[in-house]
């Protein structure tokens, strides 16, 4: 399925899906709005960037 197909949030949660965290210690993704959830897939995309960097 193209990105262009999906809502805000199956974008969100697919791009999450690159990532592993620790249970407990982020959002609850079932909970979080689009917004928040946005806002912690920016954070790891950055993370990342920065790690691959070093």
């Amino acid at each position: 399925m193209s990105m262009e197909g999906m809502s805000k949030r199956d974008e969100l949660l697919k791009r999450l899906s690159k990532f592993r965290t620790v249970p407990g210690h982020g959002p609850d993704i079932d909970e979080a709005t689009d917004e928040e959830l946005e806002l912690f897939v920016s954070i790891l995309e950055h993370m990342s960037e920065k790690g691959r960097e070093a």
